[in-house]
């Protein structure tokens, strides 16, 4: 791997396995370990990843929350747009605590929604909408804290619905709506967040099949419905299966309005 060499950086040794950004363990001028991250070399020239990791510097600059990837530095060195962001030792990825049902998991699972609500709740209250909001970009450090990771895909939010050229974000997260009609706003990170949160309690996503056609077709059908929480959970209080529910409603008008309506009410399950 290509070392960007950023004054006030040591680096120690890379840590991803591809993609379109370098992430590099490096000591600053205080020894403090912390992650370099940046635009690797076969796509500095793409005006789309540039103009996605830029703009995920300026959405992270603006959040401070505990729940939040802490952004410490950013610039350009030579070109390439880089980012310095918090180092959190021995940090789990969500994705692999779901894949192997993580005790931790289990015993946390009300907390980390919690969690995920608050962060959530912050993001849009900054005016920003995440627009990737999934497993693996959420990790969990050794003290249970949550942190939602990777804003390149944040975008400006504006009180009404937008519609996209483009719609980033992952297949089997994406809302109805922004599968249907491109169109994305604070409900469709709603349900992107309800799929989230039934995956995280069950192990499963809301709505399987065998191909992304398949998921795809699952999701835009209005009459096709979710298995429900309590078969799946039946240990779980009927209150929070209403909440998970609500946020994976298909029609809008069904959704919570706001993520702060959903943090009132899982605070009443306190």
């Amino acid at each position: 791997m290509h070392f960007l060499n950023v004054p006030g950086y040591t680096p120690i040794k890379p840590l991803n396995k591809g993609g379109m950004t370098d992430l590099v363990l490096s000591k600053d001028e205080k020894d403090q370990t912390v992650l370099l991250r940046s635009i690797n070399l076969a796509h500095l020239n793409d005006k789309i990843v540039r103009s996605a990791f830029i703009l995920g510097i300026e959405a992270l600059s603006k959040m401070n929350h505990p729940n939040i990837i802490k952004i410490l530095d950013h610039g350009q060195i030579l070109k390439t747009p880089y980012m310095v962001i918090a180092f959190h030792e021995n940090a789990q990825n969500l994705r692999e605590m779901i894949s192997s049902r993580s005790e931790t998991l289990q015993n946390y699972s009300f907390e980390f929604m919690r969690q995920i609500v608050k962060a959530l709740t912050h993001i849009h209250t900054q005016g920003y909408l995440h627009m990737d909001l999934k497993p693996e970009n959420i990790i969990v450090t050794e003290e249970n804290q949550l942190i939602i990771l990777d804003f390149d895909f944040s975008m400006p939010h504006k009180s009404k619905v937008q519609k996209l050229k483009h719609v980033p974000g992952t297949m089997g997260y994406l809302a109805p709506e922004t599968l249907l009609k491109r169109k994305v706003s604070t409900a469709s990170e709603i349900f992107t967040m309800g799929v989230v949160l039934y995956e995280l309690l069950t192990g499963k996503k809301p709505f399987r099949g065998d191909s992304l056609a398949q998921v795809r077709k699952r999701v835009t059908d209005m009459q096709d419905e979710i298995c429900d929480l309590n078969q799946l959970r039946p240990d779980l209080p009927s209150e929070l299966v209403q909440i998970v529910h609500k946020c994976l409603a298909k029609n809008t008008d069904e959704r919570y309005p706001s993520m702060s309506l959903i943090y009132r009410d899982l605070e009443a399950l306190v």
